[in-house]
């Protein structure tokens, strides 16, 4: 995921450098952040925020990709930000570079323990209105297999209406502007 941001009147809440900020200022992690927080869940309007303890400093042995997963063998659901002014690679495992403050997100299967591996659980990053009001959402997203949505209270929109498959999966869709 490239850039988030949700606006209101004229302010503007910055998802990727809200996320930035948090992973390079504290010692004591959060996976709240501002207006902004980051967990799972098995449907896009359900929301299980991230502990600390499922916080790492080094994603796939990169010090760049700091954020949050759960550990099991395939490290997911999971949702990173690269905190370095240069793009990240980790390193064999076929993810695409990381672009400097981008946020990565990845879907997966919490129990690996059965052949199924459960159900998918999205990666979530949520933003929570501080005030009543109307907000403009605007992003753009790397082209991958999961698609992006925005849900306001129990309604849903969804931003990206085709999924991308291999080899395509850097090239970028942008996400149109959505009243909530």
């Amino acid at each position: 995921m490239e850039r988030r941001t949700c606006k209101q009147g004229g302010f503007t809440y910055d998802a990727n450098a809200a996320f930035t900020a948090m992973e390079l200022a504290f010692g004591s992690p959060s996976s709240t952040f501002g207006a902004f927080s980051v967990g799972y869940g098995i449907t896009p309007g359900s929301f299980i925020a991230f502990s600390a303890a499922q916080h790492t400093d080094s994603f796939l042995a990169n010090a760049s990709v700091q954020g949050y997963y759960i550990a099991n063998p395939q490290s997911v659901p999971a949702a990173m930000v690269n905190t370095s002014s240069t793009q990240s690679v980790l390193a064999g495992s076929g993810i695409a570079p990381i672009d400097a403050g981008q946020i990565f997100m990845h879907p997966g299967a919490i129990n690996f323990a059965n052949a199924e591996g459960g159900p998918i659980q999205n990666s979530i990053l949520r933003f929570t209105a501080p005030t009543a009001g109307t907000y403009s959402i605007f992003g753009d997203q790397l082209c991958s297999r999961a698609d992006a949505n925005i849900v306001c209270n129990t309604a849903k929109a969804r931003l990206s209406v085709a999924p991308c498959t291999a080899p395509s999966w850097r090239t970028r869709r942008t996400l149109s502007s959505v009243r909530i």
